[in-house]
């Protein structure tokens, strides 16, 4: 289990800093193991600021500080080094607070018992040499991230759960492309602000955040920042992708839950590298078990799907989307799947949505990798003969949607409904589960009750 109290006890025996308001220029919560939530701050100054909790001054701590960090080798071939201009502050947020702020930033609170969750994944403009991908960062239409974050955030969540891929910046734009023309790149704080601060300040600023590792945060890419900004655990140099000589520590973390409440909970899958992780995730899955203890509803979350389908492509048809996250769940399990109480799944990674209910033995899957990156290509709604099969379970349902998108999840009795809506928020879909299937309705149709 991992504790926090050590942010608490350090911040309170501290001295209140007089960094001023304007030296704070992003501040959100993070929720961690248990009902534990940090306070980060990213600061123009090398000394952090002080939260103000409910009147008192709670010191912010040094995560990590500012500075540059040499260039490492890369996938995309070009490099340079990763500079990080804001210092990284954080401290425990109180249990029970009513009202926090870290200088111009109002905290959201959160509630006890969160019933409205927004779920987003997938949200950085993808800029990628080796793929000659470049998307129009510049084109609210062709990157709607931006937009996509003010109508969520119109949906008043109570808890926000991003499923990986936040950083997509990775090459530079090609002279003469007025579209991306001007666009940051590499792995430095200039690209993270870009790529994600910036167009969702008013998604961090209403409600508390969920960030799940994607594959885009692993140590051969943005892994740098992701465990500087994002990792709900304490910072740590050899932890840090800094160093790829420490890139074997880095590139797993063990699943942690999030108490929703007194029946439900998260559990949180780091599956951003894939490379020869079986054993690792085997291993991880047997966490999943226990962390799951003790819960009615549990719902496992995690980039990679298991039980999803990727898209056909340079010759592949219609495939299972992570084959290995797969094979290692059923290796730890005997070749079963999520045992009772998970009853529901959450990924991203392919860049649309899906909804996938099963036969016995299979979990309520949705994909939500569709809320900002380059789209991909479309899925079938009717999908053809031999792709009714992942592993060892049957699809029951399949339903999908192409184009931009966000989902919002609520408990719905013994189950959970899903509505997907597009980069404005006007629904588009409403989805019940009823463990191990689903039903999908357009929006404005009432799905049937379970």
């Amino acid at each position: 289990m991992r504790s926090y109290a050590w942010l608490l006890v350090f911040g309170l025996a501290g001295c209140a800093s007089v960094t001023p308001d304007s030296a704070v220029e992003h501040a959100y919560l993070v929720r961690a193991h248990g009902a534990s939530l940090i306070a980060r701050a990213l600061v123009r100054s090398a000394q952090c600021p002080a939260m103000i909790v409910d009147g008192q001054a709670l010191p912010l701590q040094v995560r990590a500080p500012a500075g540059e960090v040499p260039a490492r080798p890369v996938a995309q071939g070009l490099t340079k080094p990763a500079r990080f201009d804001l210092t990284v502050c954080e401290a425990a947020l109180p249990a029970g607070a009513h009202s926090a702020r870290v200088g111009p930033f109002a905290l959201p609170v959160p509630v006890s018992a969160p019933q409205r969750i927004v779920v987003i994944g997938d949200t950085g403009c993808r800029m990628k040499q080796s793929d000659d991908a470049f998307q129009p960062c510049n084109d609210s239409a062709a990157w709607p991230f931006a937009r996509l974050a003010r109508s969520a955030a119109a949906q008043k969540p109570d808890l926000v759960i991003h499923v990986g891929d936040y950083h997509y910046r990775e090459s530079p734009c090609p002279a003469g492309q007025a579209a991306c023309a001007g666009s940051p790149w590499g792995f430095g704080q200039d690209t993270w602000t870009a790529d994600l601060f910036e167009p969702a300040r008013p998604l961090l600023q209403a409600a508390p955040w969920v960030f799940v590792r994607g594959n885009h945060e692993s140590c051969a890419r943005a892994g740098q920042g992701w465990f500087r900004y994002l990792d709900a655990a304490p910072w740590v140099a050899a932890r840090s992708c800094d160093d790829p000589a420490n890139d074997a520590k880095a590139a797993h973390s063990d699943p942690f839950a999030v108490d929703l409440d007194g029946q439900a909970r998260l559990i949180v899958f780091d599956s951003s590298e894939q490379a020869g992780a079986g054993e690792v995730f085997a291993r991880e899955f047997a966490q999943v078990d226990v962390l799951a203890q003790g819960a009615a509803h549990a719902v496992f979350v995690s980039h990679h799907p298991v039980l999803g389908l990727g898209l056909p492509g340079k010759g592949v048809p219609i495939r299972v989307a992570s084959k290995g996250m797969l094979s290692s769940l059923q290796a730890a399990r005997g070749g079963a799947l999520f045992a009772s109480p998970v009853d529901l799944a959450l990924h991203g990674h392919v860049h649309l949505f899906e909804a996938l209910g099963f036969t016995a033995g299979g979990t309520p899957t949705f994909v939500l990798g569709n809320s900002g990156s380059m789209t991909e290509g479309a899925l079938p709604d009717q999908l053809p003969p031999g792709a009714g099969a992942i592993g060892e379970v049957r699809l029951d349902a399949f339903h999908t949607r192409a184009g931009f998108g966000f989902a919002l999840l609520e408990r719905a009795g013994s189950g959970w409904r899903l509505t997907e809506f597009d980069e404005n928020g006007a629904a588009a879909l409403v989805c019940m589960t009823s463990a191990p299937s689903l039903h999908c309705d357009r929006a404005g149709q009432r799905p049937p009750s379970h």
